[in-house]
């Protein structure tokens, strides 16, 4: 069967089962369904239609104009008509007059979508309305909870309440009132990495619980952080090159890293009877690490590449262009060759053939620097399984390498 074959039962078959049923916020059930019945997995989909399957759903519900799917004509039960106009009240409220983004990313965690970027205006770590509506439907986590409060009816502490991750749909839209700004995202990385982290070692006074383990530190930290960077990237481009953006992913990184640690560990004295029964799945942690990777590798270069422009503008005498940008709008991070060095070692440790496409793409400048250089030495004695030398390296430099050579 060719492509284009292929490509149409596709279309078919999905015109079929989307006028046999409201598909909304189920694109997850129907790419199943597509995968069992074509083989058409979600990168073959993407590679066809160069978009995902939410946003396909999407595109084509409003798309009716010479269309023959009525969906509005799908039956739905009492019970799926009282939930959505519950839902309507519940969010009829939230919807201004300002510019919406419509946006789906399923798997992925970077937003992408055609609204054009959002300026965040949110200064609070977590809005008012988010916090209520989470205690209404019981989804506070025990850091967020008042003090003295019932646990099964826990009411929120607004001062403690941090925005939580909440995965994208086909008809997801974000409003610039919903959106922190990059102040309060950094202020909130800041606040989670200094209050929360050390938790289950150092528990603080003013919370609702004061005994937590660390893998319950780390599901909150993840989820938090996950949804800081989703803030971030939803005010691209104007936050890449931010100050905030850097350092939140470098932070992100050492955190998704020290947990690899605490918690391997945590998962060797279980397996010896000797820990808790906590659970922690390294699949995941490094899938969040590449999460990370990713975009801060990108935010290096694009603030390269934007300091190369500003030099050059000076030498023509224009950079008036950017008079009104700060040192943190155009941020050239201190920490770049460090980060290289922990994505090479771990690159290393759990992906080889990544490891080779991220040496080529740095430059000769970036190889020679004694941080990288280091990760390029330890990478060399590992493959040719020269353990002396990588025991000797793994003994020198900071906690983070030994973990990333572990």
């Amino acid at each position: 069967v060719s492509q284009e074959e292929m490509k149409e039962k596709v279309k078919v078959f999905l015109q079929e089962r989307l006028k046999a049923e409201d598909w909304r916020g189920r694109s997850k059930d129907l790419a199943d369904e597509l995968n069992n019945h074509l083989w058409v997995g979600h990168k073959k989909f993407k590679a066809m239609f160069n978009m995902s399957v939410g946003q396909y759903i999407h595109q084509t519900l409003h798309n009716k104009k010479g269309s023959s799917m009525e969906f509005d004509s799908v039956p739905h039960s009492q019970k799926e008509i009282q939930k959505r106009e519950d839902r309507e009240r519940r969010f009829g409220a939230h919807l201004g007059k300002e510019p919406v983004r419509m946006l789906s990313f399923e798997d992925a965690e970077v937003p992408d979508g055609d609204g054009g970027p959002i300026s965040g205006t949110l200064t609070d770590m977590c809005s008012r309305e988010e916090a209520k509506d989470r205690e209404m439907t019981r989804q506070l986590d025990k850091f967020e909870w008042k003090k003295g409060t019932d646990p099964k009816h826990a009411e929120a502490n607004l001062k403690f309440a941090t925005k939580k991750y909440q995965r994208s749909s086909a008809d997801k839209v974000y409003k610039s009132s919903g959106v922190r700004d990059l102040d309060t995202c950094w202020r909130t990385m800041d606040y989670l990495m200094r209050q929360i982290l050390d938790f289950d070692e150092n528990p603080k006074p003013g919370y609702a619980v004061s005994k937590v383990s660390y893998m319950e530190v780390y599901s909150y930290l993840r989820d938090r952080t996950r949804a800081v960077r989703v803030d971030l990237h939803l005010q691209q481009p104007r936050s890449t090159t931010h100050r905030c953006f850097a350092e939140t992913h470098e932070c992100c990184l050492r955190f998704e890293m020290l947990s690899l640690f605490l918690l391997t560990k945590s998962l060797v004295a279980l397996k010896s009877g000797t820990g808790s029964t906590e659970k922690y799945d390294q699949k995941l942690g490094l899938k969040a690490m590449s999460q990370t990777i990713e975009p801060l590798m990108n935010a290096y270069k694009a603030a390269s590449e934007k300091v190369y422009l500003k030099n050059i503008l000076a030498g023509l005498g224009g950079d008036s262009f950017l008079d009104d940008e700060t040192d943190d709008d155009c941020y050239c991070s201190p920490m770049e060759m460090a980060m290289h060095r922990y994505v090479i070692l771990l690159l290393m440790s759990f992906s080889s053939e990544g490891l080779l496409q991220h040496l080529a793409k740095l430059s000769k400048p970036q190889l020679s620097h004694p941080l990288v250089s280091f990760a390029t030495q330890a990478y060399a004695a590992f493959n040719t399984e020269d353990y002396g030398k990588f025991l000797r390296l793994y003994r020198q430099g900071d906690f983070l390498k030994a973990v990333a050579m572990s």
